[in-house]
């Protein structure tokens, strides 16, 4: 809230009146979310812009980003998907290190993120268009991804993405105040609930559905995050016996190697004599 009343702060020293935003997370936890909640609160306009769209051009990109109105929050949404494959090369990663410290590794990175790539906007255009002389001010920018290693460096240095902000799964407390959200004064029901669940790594969306298909029953959400848990239980249960048996065999080969070994030294040993 404090950079909303920063404009003359800003001005004065000559810093661009704008602040950009990294909010990665597994999928369905809040991200965007977060981004129509906050733009709800300070009043701000949403512009929401697929940097991805095949039909979306340098020029255009450029053209939109100039005329993204005051008090307004750009949102470019899964911004890993968006990176283009196709203008990866020395003249492009050249600008990028200029710009912000791209190097060859981001080469190797944006290679494995977008295996297909993108014809539309290139990677110059995209970190030009973000913090170049068309972008406005009086804004706030938020990039959100679920793969945040996927992004080359130049893309989210500092100046173009300013904080980055993991948004994880449900807390303890949020299942509470969500349980208590659809259940009105059902405290120890409540406390019941998160104990049941708190272990369990589970999206915002997935508890939201899970109240949208139990709202009108307290004692048949409690049975049923209870059956949730147990399913949990009985799949962590089957991955530990897994990766249990995949150790067993991985040593059993090892140690069949090693007898391998001993035995043609030996061999060796024998013919020698």
């Amino acid at each position: 809230m404090r950079f909303l009343s920063s404009c003359g702060w800003y001005i004065d020293r000559g810093i661009p009146y704008r602040r950009g935003y990294l909010l990665h997370g597994p999928p369905g936890c809040g991200k965007s979310s977060f981004v129509m909640a906050l733009a709800g609160r300070i009043k701000y306009n949403i512009c929401l812009l697929n940097v991805g769209d095949p039909l979306m051009t340098d020029d255009r990109l450029q053209y939109l980003l100039a005329t993204v109105p005051p008090r307004s929050i750009l949102l470019l949404e899964d911004i890993d998907c968006a990176i283009p494959k196709s203008e990866i090369d020395s003249s492009i990663l050249a600008s990028g290190a200029a710009a912000g410290g791209g190097s060859r590794g981001d080469e190797d990175l944006l290679r494995r993120s977008n295996p297909y790539g993108m014809r539309g906007v290139t990677f110059s255009g995209l970190l030009n268009a973000l913090d170049g002389v068309v972008a406005t001010e009086e804004r706030l920018s938020f990039m959100t991804t679920n793969h945040p290693e996927r992004l080359p460096e130049s893309l989210i240095r500092p100046g173009r993405v300013d904080m980055k902000i993991r948004i994880g799964y449900a807390t303890s407390s949020q299942l509470h105040r969500q349980f208590l959200r659809f259940f009105p004064g059902h405290e120890e029901a409540a406390e019941k609930f998160v104990k049941k669940l708190q272990d369990i790594q589970l999206s915002m969306a997935e508890v939201q559905g899970f109240f949208l298909f139990c709202r009108d029953d307290v004692q048949e959400a409690l049975k049923m995050a209870q059956a949730w848990k147990e399913a949990d239980q009985e799949m962590r249960c089957k991955v530990s016996r897994e990766l249990h048996n995949k150790r067993k065999k991985e040593e059993k080969e090892q140690e069949d190697r090693g007898k391998v070994n001993e035995s043609q030294a030996i061999s060796s040993s024998s013919s020698s004599s």
